[in-house]
């Protein structure tokens, strides 16, 4: 069995096949043959022969057959090759029962947890290009029943196609106003907060106006917002008119993952926005790929001929910094200068 990348020998005459059959089909989603019986009789080593290969997420799983059973379906027995496309059949359909039951039980945990007012925010600090904080990113951590952790990569696609999305941000929002509360009364400078909003929130006219009459009296931190380009947009005009409303009220609204999803920089030309993020994966080509790296100063010079802010996230190295320095822009977010942390480990002297 090969399982991310590491590999185990499964003698069916001695091993407990039953249990190995029961953890293959639960793991195992999509499937093809990895070798074909006429073509590759030659190359077959004697205990091993790869018939099925199966992928879901991370995991790999392998069917080895032993030899025995290699003979027969090289000699074409019929009632083998049938054999075959049953097990193809059951792990197929086991691993799409599998899959849904497991997506259905994960949003029942998700409106439980939200009920039970277990997600929480961590926050990760944008610097100046001169080391000091001006804005804190508001990114949702789940912290289940016995204390650990779960990254949005977890939940977070499942949870942004229900309803539960907006109460967890409505909530989210909440917390960090309680945080900043004892943050304002022993500091006095006020910093930017961004919250990620996703394309059916922003054109949803009424979960906008619970948005702005939450953060109406917010004078401990300046609200801002991030729309994402890798989700697709039903409803433009009702969306430019909802950024427009924020944006009216103060609030800036950038674009978070510029040049990775559905809208390209045409929303830009949409909505009017005040800034952009650029992704990890652009900051990631500085020093690696001078040919890449054109993308990057492409998008920053686009940024500074519109006239908004530009923020590089998923910052890691000195050379990465010092690039984006020396092209002066005018935020800087990630690992080189924090992870995101509880409100309590933040350093607002930086």
């Amino acid at each position: 069995i090969n399982v991310n990348n590491k590999t185990f020998l499964v003698d069916t005459n001695k091993s407990d096949f039953a249990n190995f059959f029961s953890y293959f089909c639960q793991t195992c989603l999509s499937f093809h043959y990895e070798y074909e019986f006429e073509h590759h009789e030659d190359e077959l080593k004697p205990t091993t022969w790869f018939a099925v290969h199966g992928k879901l997420g991370n995991i790999n799983g392998v069917i080895i057959v032993d030899r025995s059973l290699q003979h027969k379906l090289g000699g074409r027995n019929i009632y083998y090759y049938w054999l075959v496309y049953f097990l193809l059949f059951s792990l197929i359909c086991t691993g799409i029962i599998y899959y849904y039951n497991t997506r259905h039980d994960l949003q029942k945990m998700l409106i439980a947890g939200c009920k039970k007012n277990e997600f929480i925010p961590y926050y990760q600090p944008i610097m100046s290009l001169d080391d000091e904080m001006q804005g804190l990113e508001v990114l949702v951590r789940w912290k289940l029943s016995d204390g650990s952790l779960l990254l949005p990569a977890y939940f977070i696609e499942v949870a942004e196609k229900m309803a539960v999305i907006d109460e967890i941000t409505l909530k989210l929002i909440q917390k960090v106003q309680s945080d900043f509360k004892q943050y304002a009364s022993n500091n006095k400078k006020v910093i930017f907060c961004a919250f990620n909003l996703t394309a059916h929130q922003i054109e949803n006219k009424s979960f906008i106006n619970l948005l702005i009459d939450k953060l109406k009296d917010e004078k401990r931190f300046i609200p801002s917002f991030e729309i994402t380009e890798r989700q697709h947009f039903d409803n433009l005009a009702m969306a430019k008119a909802n950024i427009r409303r924020l944006q009216d009220q103060g609030y800036q609204v950038k674009l978070d993952d510029a040049g990775t999803g559905y809208g390209g920089f045409s929303y830009f030309m949409d909505f009017n926005l005040d800034g952009v993020k650029i992704d990890k994966m652009f900051i990631d080509v500085i020093g690696v790929d001078d040919v890449k790296v054109e993308v990057l100063n492409s998008i920053i010079m686009m940024a500074k001929r519109l006239g908004i802010d530009i923020v590089a996230e998923g910052v890691e190295t000195q050379q990465q910094v010092d690039f984006l320095r020396k092209h002066n822009i005018d935020y800087i977010q990630g690992y080189y200068y924090s992870k995101p942390v509880p409100f309590k480990d933040l350093n607002f002297d930086n």
